[in-house]
């Protein structure tokens, strides 16, 4: 979804696109506000334009050119460099491995998380919403910091985003916080 595309948030999405332009972008950026007003979108469109290969740039506006491959690959959610954090179903418990919340859920839940982000990629403005997932719990923390420190396997930038955060557990909201504090 291009920056032209995204309704309202003109101020937001001025400021995100001069620190694009000034090579000044910072390690984390908080969007707050009503919901449906947009955050969601253009989170997704600030990481898309952090990843593209050959964005387009006039005056004082940056896009994504919206066809180079990483681009196609933010457009459906599948970027190597893209990560969502949202609530998670508690999981069966049958797996031993603790350090991926997605290892502890059936085959069901998989397909409805697939599901859901299928759903976002078609609408930046959908709502991911699990059946029984009330909770950000401090596993997926610990999994999104694990991941963020391997080596990146694409160019650009990582880019996680935390859909809901405050669905996150007292102790999911404090590793988070440990995270911002002291970014690698």
């Amino acid at each position: 979804m291009p920056w032209n595309d995204i309704r309202g948030q003109e101020t937001q999405k001025s400021l995100l696109q001069r620190a694009a332009i000034e090579g000044r972008v910072s390690h984390a950026y908080l969007f707050i506000g009503l919901p449906g007003i947009g955050k969601e979108s253009v989170a997704l469109e600030f990481a898309k334009l952090l990843n593209c290969s050959n964005p387009i740039t006039g005056g004082q506006e940056i896009n994504a050119c919206g066809v180079c491959p990483s681009c196609k690959k933010m457009d459906s959610l599948r970027h190597p460099n893209l990560d969502m954090v949202f609530a998670l179903p508690a999981g069966s418990g049958t797996d031993t491995d603790k350090s991926d919340p997605y290892a502890r859920l059936n085959d069901a839940q998989i397909k409805e998380i697939n599901s859901q982000i299928e759903e976002k990629s078609q609408d930046p403005y959908h709502k991911i919403e699990i059946t029984k997932a009330s909770q950000i719990k401090i596993a997926s923390v610990r999994y999104i910091k694990k991941k963020l420190s391997l080596s990146a396997t694409q160019q650009g930038r990582r880019c996680v985003l935390v859909f809901d955060c405050e669905k996150m557990t007292g102790e999911a909201a404090n590793a988070f916080l440990k995270t911002l504090e002291e970014p690698n």
